[in-house]
């Protein structure tokens, strides 16, 4: 009697869990048909600036001067360096020059000459002629250093002659070497003076030569002036003037506009990405060449690569959460505000690029930071979640090998 009651209670417990463990499955399986949850889809992403901006150079110069450094926040119109060309500065200071004298020139011909300004200039160019004069008489010194050098050469020549006796001798066991040595002392001093002797008349030539330009080029000018003056107010010559001073002043404005491109200022908001421009002080940069590279990090954007198997469910205005890997501990949330119209290869992956908004008022999002993101697409039958990869699979691969 022991053993069937204990029998029963056995199959009693059997009963009792098969019962159980289908309501459990059943349940389970109510749920899953019934219940609903979250379908979100997880993505690499990468965080890009919301605006990005080379500088560049508006014109070449030498970098003189570079408030700009890396990682300071910088609005539109700061001062971020500033070149200098002096091979402009000096051509402004020449054609200033030029078009002053062309402007006083005009000046004259359309007032018409006087005597006042005709006697100046004779008086000036008589005197020109005269300093021109004196350098020329100046070839008096000139044949006095060519007869002093010839006259060193010549002794040369003869303690050369001797020096060389003295060689032979020696040679010959006649003289001592001692002998030979002192007329070999002889002829370097002697080349020394020569040496000296021909310096100072280049030295000579080249000076006279530099005045006698310098003084037939002022005279030439003054000459110029003076006919222009006596000329008068011809207007085929007013007309030819006043040309030269639009040509001139044509090209001085040109040359200004230049030099004030010479100040690089930023021309967005942002913050300077490009690392130690400092560094680049003293170098020449060309027109057009980059400086450094500006990003604005105030509004930011993250660019999600989801794979192109799941792009079915991720839809315009989708919440996205992401954490960057930098701040693990904070989450930002963005919506699905841009979709690729087409897909790429990462890694070897089809994955198509999905962008977000992101506020960044506090300037935690670094561009080309990285992370993981969540892109909620929306409340699914939970069964619906667990089956989904596997109904694709069915609707996509499988048909590859149905006949």
């Amino acid at each position: 009697m022991e053993s069937i009651s204990g029998l029963r209670t056995f199959v009693s417990h059997v009963a009792v869990k098969k019962y159980r463990n289908g309501l459990i499955v059943l349940g389970a399986l109510l749920i899953s048909i019934f219940g609903r949850w979250e379908l979100r889809i997880p993505a690499d992403f990468t965080i890009l600036a919301g605006n990005e901006y080379t500088v560049r150079a508006g014109t070449s110069g030498m970098l003189t001067e570079i408030p700009a450094r890396e990682g300071v926040f910088v609005h539109k119109g700061d001062l971020l360096a500033r070149t200098t060309d002096y091979e402009k500065l000096s051509q402004v200071e020449k054609i200033s020059g030029e078009l002053q004298q062309r402007k006083n020139t005009l000046e004259r011909l359309r007032t018409g000459p006087l005597p006042v300004e005709i006697k100046p200039l004779e008086d000036r160019i008589a005197a020109k002629k005269v300093e021109l004069e004196n350098v020329r008489r100046n070839q008096q010194e000139r044949s006095r250093l060519e007869e002093v050098l010839a006259q060193r050469k010549k002794e040369l020549q003869g303690l050369q002659d001797i020096a060389r006796s003295k060689k032979e001798g020696v040679d010959a066991g006649v003289f001592a070497p001692i002998q030979y040595q002192i007329a070999q002392n002889d002829v370097e001093v002697k080349e020394r003076q020569v040496g000296e002797a021909e310096a100072a008349i280049k030295a000579f030539n080249e000076s006279a030569d530099r005045d006698e330009d310098l003084r037939t080029r002022e005279l030439t000018s003054l000459q110029s002036d003076l006919a222009l003056v006596k000329a008068g107010n011809r207007p085929e010559l007013i007309r030819e003037t006043q040309a030269e001073v639009d040509t001139l002043q044509t090209l001085l404005t040109t040359l200004q506009e230049e030099i004030s491109k010479s100040e690089i200022r930023a021309p967005i908001d942002g913050t300077v990405a490009t690392p130690f421009p400092e560094r680049m002080l003293n170098q020449k940069l060309a027109a057009g060449g980059e400086f450094v590279r500006l990003v604005d990090t105030a509004g930011v954007s993250a660019e999600l690569l989801v794979p192109e198997k799941e792009m079915d469910d991720v839809k315009p205005g989708n919440v996205v959460w992401l954490t960057p890997r930098t701040l693990s501990d904070q989450d930002f949330q963005g919506r699905v505000d841009f979709i690729a119209p087409v897909v790429q290869t990462v890694n070897g992956q089809k994955v198509f690029a999905v962008r977000t908004q992101l506020s960044n008022e506090n300037g935690a999002l670094k561009p080309d930071t990285t992370g993981v993101a969540r892109i909620y697409c929306g409340k699914r039958r939970i069964i619906d979640l667990m089956t989904r990869r596997v109904r694709r699979w069915l609707n996509t691969d499988l048909l590859n090998f149905l006949p």
